[in-house]
């Protein structure tokens, strides 16, 4: 079992479910239980890509919105972040089988609570947490005057490896993941042309086992110039609990 598979199983025990059939695009045309590469061919090649403690984050900026896909080792979405820039953006989720809609700009605590209420899970004076179908849940954050402020969609098991959800905190307490970080890396490109990204397969001491091209750039020579160029990199190894262990990390590189 790898590092993230078993912090969910530990963070979430009850999330047991088919990540194989996606759903409905939950945030413009990021998918969770798909593979990422369904939010690039939708959004284009993301603005950073980054393998942090809490998950591997891959950031996009559209006109409407700062969106942030979080995914498993395998690059399958597994939770949406949704920063709405303009009273476009919305959010739709399956509430009983039924769509709901969301207006993320100036949507309050009120009406969150009519709108779902059918779904209510845990509640604070500044958030809310609904239980959605098949082992999903909707994080809504709010500022003091009951405005939200940012919203998180997706498995719950990653929505609480975030740290937005408080009452879950025993249940990861005992695990400290820490992300592999890159130690050296070849000197940057000036003015980029091309962007693959990388998946690297490290063993428990940092060392690249295997790169391989997650998504690519769509020129072979330019995916393999990226591949020699991850090689040369080194890492500090992931760790649990602070002992070193085997981990997956994605990277942009830039040719």
């Amino acid at each position: 079992m790898n590092v993230l598979a078993l912090l969910l199983a530990l963070a979430a025990p009850a999330l047991a479910q088919n990540i194989a059939r996606p759903e409905t695009p939950a945030v413009d045309g990021i998918v969770v239980g798909a593979h990422v590469a369904v939010a690039v061919r939708a959004l284009g090649m993301p603005s950073d890509v980054a393998s942090l403690d809490t998950g591997h984050t891959w950031t996009w900026r559209t006109g409407h919105a700062e969106l942030q896909a979080i995914t498993d080792d395998g690059a399958v979405v597994r939770a949406v972040e949704d920063r709405a820039l303009d009273d476009s953006e919305a959010l739709t989720v399956s509430v009983d089988g039924k769509p709901v809609h969301i207006p993320l700009r100036g949507y309050t605590i009120a009406r969150a609570d009519a709108d779902l209420n059918s779904v209510a899970g845990l509640s604070s004076r500044t958030s809310r947490l609904f239980g959605l179908e098949r082992g999903r849940a909707l994080l809504l954050l709010f500022d003091d005057a009951g405005t939200l402020t940012r919203a998180v969609y997706g498995d719950r098991g990653f929505i609480t490896r975030l740290g937005l959800i408080t009452s879950d905190a025993e249940a990861i307490k005992s695990l400290r993941y820490a992300a592999p970080k890159v130690r050296t890396t070849p000197a940057s490109v000036a003015n980029p042309s091309h962007v693959t990204i990388v998946r690297y397969q490290l063993d428990r001491d940092g060392h690249v086992d295997s790169v391989a091209v997650e998504i690519s750039s769509h020129d072979s020579s330019v995916d393999e110039d990226a591949l020699k160029q991850a090689r040369r990199c080194t890492w500090l190894p992931a760790k649990l609990n602070n002992l070193p262990v085997k981990s997956v990390a994605f990277r942009m590189i830039a040719t």
